[in-house]
């Protein structure tokens, strides 16, 4: 079936020229104007009614496509040009072939672009894996070259103890995402021999596990110091999802009878030592920075607390790091938090009218604050209208009055050097105390 549409400007051949000369080649436009399931478009063509591209657009595509041609010559029109009504007539089997075309090159486009994106990941991994394998190089290194105690066994008991406990204790990162769990470096310490073993069960150092309840006597517990270690949480959403649990190893388990007898009491809920009221003000997290969000409004006009909710379930958390790099570090044995080199506006794209990471950190802290405020005004609220505490709960409107906001910081992560790698250097050096 022939398509029609009207000639808005093409060159003819010159009448005035003589007849055995070949009419000069020229482009015009033939724009085709139709319904379903004709297209709307343009053509240039050649005097010979060469089609050299075709730029079409149809109700029955989303998007506007764009494709080239070379030179698919008509050897036939259906009938010739008339300068009376601009009417060209087209065969049905060239824009048959152009949507074939059309539909080939939007598959290659598609299966292009997938591939630049596997190819972006694979990079990115192999960045991070090169930061890994060099790191672990130096180590390797530095360990050949470590000179070697020989006569530490010869120490008294009480020494070694006491370098056993300066071990365990000293303060580390541990990071938690779905693909990697850092091996804490207390349990490394702890598998150094039955005394270094017997000394850090003595501490009773608190734990954590990645994973189901279910598995608590299966999985691996990574112990930790609360008060001074770090737990880095790159997404927010995977702490609210709880698949992470601390356990106090000081309060005595749950008794016979309860759903969870045998188990430890996690932190911080369930620690009722009056000892512990006060060390669950410790407790540093760190979550990045494009993963955390603001307080906001929801439908109902009511403040949701996203990020903030998540750090009010560990609400003995005392300080929150916030770091700003997409660090490839992440895979890294050892890494430390540092000062951000540059400034907010440098750094972050959603930053406007911060000077410095201080008044950025201080606005931080302002909005956790306001939220507070606002969930204890919606709960009197709520009350006042006759919902009970369980309703509330169930409504997820906790009570957050007795939540102590922690302190906020911006940093960037690094990877340790591998002399300082168990050394708190001083704040003057540009290196956090974590």
């Amino acid at each position: 079936m022939p398509f029609c549409g009207s000639m808005d400007t093409i060159e003819q051949p010159n009448p005035n020229r003589k007849k055995e000369c070949p009419p000069e080649k020229g482009f015009g436009i033939i724009s085709l104007h139709a319904y379903k399931p004709w297209f709307v478009g343009e053509i240039r063509v050649s005097s010979r009614f060469e089609i050299a591209a075709l730029t079409f657009s149809s109700r029955s595509l989303r998007p506007q496509h764009t494709t080239r041609i070379a030179a698919a010559e008509v050897d036939e029109m259906a009938s010739p040009h008339n300068s009376a009504t601009d009417l060209v007539e087209v065969p049905s089997s060239v824009l048959s072939t152009l949507l074939d075309s059309v539909k080939e090159l939007k598959e290659g486009m598609s299966a292009q672009q997938a591939e630049i994106s596997q190819l972006r990941a694979e990079i990115a991994e192999l960045r991070a894996t090169n930061t890994s394998l060099i790191s672990q190089i130096q180590i390797l290194h530095h360990e050949s070259t470590t000179p070697k105690f020989s006569k530490f066994k010869e120490l008294p008991v009480e020494i070694r103890c006491i370098i056993w406990r300066m071990a365990l204790t000293v303060p580390q990162i541990h990071i938690i995402t779905d693909e990697l769990v850092s091996r804490s470096k207390v349990n490394l310490v702890m598998q150094a021999c039955t005394e270094a073993r017997d000394v850090g069960l003595k501490l009773k150092l608190a734990f954590f596990q990645v994973g189901p309840m279910k598995f608590f006597n299966q999985n691996i517990r990574d112990y930790m110091n609360w008060e001074d270690d770090t737990i880095w949480i790159p997404d927010e959403s995977f702490l609210s999802d709880r698949p992470v649990a601390f356990y106090c190893s000081e309060c005595p388990p749950w008794p016979e009878g309860d759903s969870q007898a045998g188990h430890l009491r996690q932190i911080p809920h369930f620690c009722h030592l009056e000892v512990h009221k006060t060390r669950r003000l410790g407790g540093r997290l760190a979550i990045n920075y494009d993963k955390w969000e603001d307080p906001s409004l929801d439908e109902d006009g009511n403040w949701e607390g996203n990020s903030t909710e998540s750090l009010w379930y560990y609400r003995s958390i005392r300080r929150l790091y916030i770091v700003v790099n997409n660090s490839e570090a992440i895979r890294d044995r050892d890494i430390i938090f540092v000062e951000p080199a540059e400034s907010p506006r440098r750094t972050l794209v959603r930053c406007l009218g911060c000077k410095d990471w201080e008044e950025l950190a201080a606005k931080k802290v302002k909005t956790m604050e306001f939220f507070r405020t606002e969930r204890a005004e919606l709960r009197k609220k709520k009350l006042a209208s006759g919902m009970t505490e369980e309703e509330l709960y169930k409504a997820e409107l906790d009570d957050l009055s007795d939540w102590i906001i922690p302190e906020v910081k911006f940093v960037e992560a690094r990877p340790a050097a591998v002399q300082k790698d168990w050394i708190i250097a001083n704040s003057s050096s540009g290196r956090l105390r974590v």
